[in-house]
């Protein structure tokens, strides 16, 4: 699809690129007295690499909490639709947690103490495809000192100090 320009009429037009292609416009200039040959003008829009945004890249949870790693914040400067991959880091002390690891925001439980990390790499859908650099998250999974104060969670979403 075409982009429109802001005005066919104005010096200095603008458009909105819907996608990483090559686009062309032809200029006539009209007076009066004369209308000129029309000039062209080829304009390439290049495809740019999506933007990891993680809720939180460090927290903790109490062993048997469900929780959830948020890559939703991410974003694709052309608009195109992303795809995640998470992995966990070779040093986590349990393999194969995650629930949904193609997915904006991958889950996991266990009951064993330590500290994870997760990585995951957006790329766009684009022909070729773009990769952003991969963004890492730490979970420290401990038990916590009772606290009179402070109300059960099933679930730790996001960010949950530690």
């Amino acid at each position: 699809r075409a982009p429109r320009l802001s005005s066919a009429s104005a010096q200095k037009p603008t458009f909105a690129a819907t996608t990483a292609t090559n686009y062309g416009f032809s200029l006539a200039v009209s007076t009066s007295l004369a209308t000129s040959l029309p000039d062209t003008v080829a304009v390439t829009v290049k495809n740019a690499a999506p933007l990891t945004v993680l809720a939180a890249a460090n927290f903790g949870a109490a062993p048997g909490a469900t929780v959830t790693l948020d890559a939703s914040g991410s974003s694709d400067p052309n608009g195109d639709a992303i795809a995640f991959a998470w992995t966990e880091d070779g040093a986590n002390p349990v393999k194969n947690l995650l629930t949904g690891a193609t997915t904006a925001t991958p889950s996991f439980s266990t009951a064993t103490e330590g500290v994870y990390r997760f990585t995951v790499t957006a790329s766009d859908t684009a022909t070729p495809p773009l990769s952003a650099a991969p963004a890492t998250v730490t979970v420290t999974i401990r038990a916590a000192a009772p606290n009179p104060n402070r109300s059960a969670r099933a679930q730790v979403v996001g960010s949950e100090p530690y």
